[in-house]
């Protein structure tokens, strides 16, 4: 069958070379973000998708608003005659009247059990939240936000160390073959089409610095959660002496603490929280570089004996 790939980040690339890899799907272009300057030095650079594309001699097309997306499919690509229309992480909002030209329908990878996180940050909700559960759900897209017919929901079941990363591995590892089958039982009319129960949707929004701030009256519990499901963006942080500090590892372990009091123990900084208490052995202060708590209570020892905000 032949198709039309919406994505642009590296959790979408994988879904496209899945679909390039399979002999019974043909991947006729490729829809991107345009490139964007990355790092200090501000460098252009292409999307992972569109390097896909070029690699594998697959068109590419980077419209810059949805009023160029719309001119793409009436005039460059009007005669391509897609059967359906693939989005994964994608990144920008598409025009209704665009999703409605596959005669397919536009079939969307969601990383959450539907109609559970409907929204942009479902992976991050599902680990800060420490649910024992998810899935990936393989969805007809409509006018709303997530709210279409399943095709396919797989169950994952979450690890108690649980990262966004080892998550979206689990997603494609599982979403992959799902979307494909999904696609071929679209085409050969086997596939039920299943309506999410609409009244029990949760949402998730679009995530920001601030949403990684610690509250140190929460639990250590929920507080390691929040750093695996933040790291690496925005990466979980508190403030002192005027400063964002930076955590990207840490534990939960016994005992009291005033909330956001430190003490230092053997290379290690341990913090009150709301219940329990969360030790970190790696850390960095705004304006130096990531390291050990070792290193950084050598030039900074009254990190271990202050208080977080």
């Amino acid at each position: 069958m032949n198709i039309v790939f919406f994505g642009t980040p590296e959790f979408a690339q994988s879904f496209l070379s899945a679909l390039h890899a399979d002999s019974g799907i043909s991947v006729s272009a490729i829809i991107t973000q345009p490139d964007k300057p990355v790092g200090r030095k501000k460098v252009m650079t292409a999307p992972v998708t569109k390097a896909f594309g070029l690699g594998n001699d697959i068109p590419v097309y980077q419209p810059e608003t949805k009023r160029d997306l719309a001119n793409l499919f009436a005039n460059e690509l009007k005669d391509i005659s897609a059967e359906a229309f693939v989005v994964v992480a994608y990144g920008k909002i598409i025009p209704q009247a665009v999703l409605d030209i596959p005669p397919l329908g536009t079939v969307n990878v969601h990383p959450s059990k539907l109609p559970q996180y409907r929204g942009p940050s479902p992976l991050q909700a599902t680990i800060a939240n420490q649910d024992s559960e998810t899935a990936v759900s393989i969805m007809l897209i409509d006018a709303e936000m997530d709210h279409g017919p399943i095709l396919k929901q797989i169950p994952i079941q979450l690890a108690k160390d649980e990262t966004v990363t080892s998550l979206q591995a689990k997603v494609v590892g599982l979403g992959a073959p799902a979307l494909i089958e999904s696609l071929k039982g679209l085409a050969d009319g086997s596939i039920t089409q299943q309506e999410q129960d609409h009244a029990a949707a949760t949402y998730c929004k679009m995530l920001s610095r601030e949403d990684a701030r610690v509250d140190w009256n929460e639990t250590a519990a929920q507080i390691e959660a929040k750093l695996r499901a933040y790291h690496p963006w925005p990466g979980l942080w508190t403030t002192w002496n005027d400063k964002r500090v930076k955590f990207s590892q840490g534990r939960v372990t016994e005992g009291m603490m005033d909330a956001g009091a430190t003490r230092a123990v053997e290379g290690e900084i341990f913090i009150g929280t709301g219940g329990s208490v969360f030790a970190v052995k790696e850390i960095q202060v705004e304006g130096s570089s990531k390291q050990s708590v070792e290193e950084a209570l050598k030039g900074q020892p009254e990190l271990g004996m202050t208080t977080f905000k």
